[in-house]
């Protein structure tokens, strides 16, 4: 081919005009940057390149800092509730179910702040589950009576609470992927799809720390589900709400009040010491009626045993009443028996005063 039929191609190289333009290739931009023809774009690797230039991102890192915070201090609070009841916090169940919802919450809310710049799809999936599966829990509580007993404010609370952090960390790590996509088409160009190593180990991390949540609140699901099971099944006798409400006590009567001549019987009081009176006191009472040694028996068990409500903490005035009855009941000879026994149970300090009446006309 000769010299005049050679067709001239660009030179690409530095320094010759337009031969500074590298060839089109499938990332060449079809039309042009209408704000900055002439800006560079950066690597993609490069610091600058990050989801938290936009002030949206930022404030939503600074409100999942607030809500840890407030969740740690919440979560501080039922911790000293197991050893010391504050003012309100008293709770007829455990107590154990609030606390194990909040250490959830906070678990949740610590790994979306660690990983807060890496979102990713595999820890959205099982955070959406955690979510779905929190919805059903609450729902589980407020629906039967005897969770929602037993539970309380501070219970609902919990898992509500724990319930709308989970739906936040969602919101938040898709709004963070939608904010890093839109700076990296804004300062390099176009949105980033491969990651780097130390992110691909962030969002293993993640995810299994998400995979054991999971885990962890099906098992609490589960709970929740036998105990609703279980309250279909009502205990023999009646619970009674003592002390303005705080608690109830499980009370039991066996035999007829009156005996064939119309004549109030006598009643003996069975009360339940570090085991139920189920375990072995129920079976002896019947004997002796079945028997003729007594005519009719009530037995109750102790706050927080069989189906009692949960103990609280007594007072000094409580404990000197408890000294006063142990005097009394001294000089009895067998079993306490109080005559016709009394709804007002003797673990409060009412309950003990009417039976401390009773026992003094007996003694």
């Amino acid at each position: 081919m000769d010299d005049d039929e050679q067709v001239t191609r660009p030179d690409y190289r530095a320094g010759s005009g337009e031969g500074e333009r590298p060839p089109p290739d499938e990332y060449t931009r079809l039309l042009p940057n209408r704000v900055n023809s002439n800006r560079e774009f950066l690597a993609p690797d490069d610091p600058a390149v990050s989801p938290y230039n936009l002030f949206s991102i930022r404030v939503l890192r600074y409100l999942t800092f607030l809500f840890s915070a407030l969740t740690f201090l919440w979560w501080l609070v039922l911790l000293i509730s197991v050893f010391a009841t504050p003012p309100g916090f008293h709770q007829k169940g455990s107590g154990f179910l609030a606390f194990g919802y909040t250490s959830l919450t906070f678990a949740n809310l610590f790994f979306a702040l660690l990983f807060f710049s890496v979102p990713s799809k595999a820890v959205r999936v099982p955070a959406i589950v955690i979510s779905a599966i929190l919805a059903l829990d609450l729902i589980l509580l407020l629906a039967v009576q005897k969770t929602r007993y037993e539970e309380g404010w501070v219970g609902v609370v919990s898992v509500a609470w724990a319930l709308l952090m989970s739906v936040w960390s969602i919101i938040t790590d898709r709004t963070v992927q939608w904010g890093k996509a839109e700076e990296e088409e804004r300062l390099t160009g176009r949105a980033e799809t491969r990651k780097s190593l130390a992110e691909w180990l962030e969002v293993l991390l993640s995810t299994i720390a998400y995979s054991v949540m999971v885990v962890a609140v099906v098992l609490i699901t589960l709970n929740i589900i036998l105990r609703a099971l279980d309250a279909r099944i009502a205990p023999p006798g009646k619970l009674y709400w003592v002390d303005d409400n705080k608690y109830r006590i499980h009370l039991y009567c066996h035999g007829n009040k009156t005996d064939d001549n119309g004549k109030t019987v006598t009643t003996v009081l069975f009360e339940g010491g570090e085991w139920p009176v189920e375990y072995s006191l129920w079976d002896f009472a019947d004997n002796a009626v079945k028997n003729g040694s007594i005519s009719r028996y009530c037995f109750a068990d102790r706050p927080g045993l069989a189906c009692s409500g949960d103990k609280i903490k007594h007072d000094d005035k409580w404990a000197s009443k408890q000294k006063d009855l142990t005097g009394l009941t001294d000089k009895l000879l067998g079993w306490d028996i109080v005559d016709g026994a009394p709804h007002e149970v003797w673990r409060t300090l009412e309950g003990r005063e009417k039976i401390e009446e009773r026992l003094k006309k007996m003694v």
